[in-house]
């Protein structure tokens, strides 16, 4: 995809993450230039992570990856983590 205009069509892209980088995203721990694409709502995840961050916000308390990574965050990020997760369908595209 080299040469003259390929920046140009990398910019029409957009990013899909899964469940462990969407958790990241909401708690503001993901790396910077993942968080410039989030802020300008060029990314994405799909319904299965979706559901699973949410379950995973909902119960923390069950051992799993993604309760360990919640509970591993920061208070602050875990908090912002756990907001951004409600408002997740809104903000983010999804596709199932």
């Amino acid at each position: 995809m080299g040469g003259r205009g390929s920046h140009r069509r990398l910019r029409d892209l957009v990013l899909i993450v899964d469940d462990a980088l969407l958790l990241r995203v909401l708690a503001l721990t993901a790396p910077e230039d993942i968080l410039d694409e989030a802020r300008t709502g060029q990314i994405f995840t799909t319904g299965s992570w979706y559901y699973r961050l949410a379950k995973a916000v909902a119960q923390p308390r069950v051992a799993g990856a993604l309760s360990s990574a919640m509970t591993a965050l920061p208070s602050d990020a875990e908090e912002r983590a756990a907001m951004g997760s409600g408002r997740c369908r809104r903000s983010l595209g999804c596709s199932t």
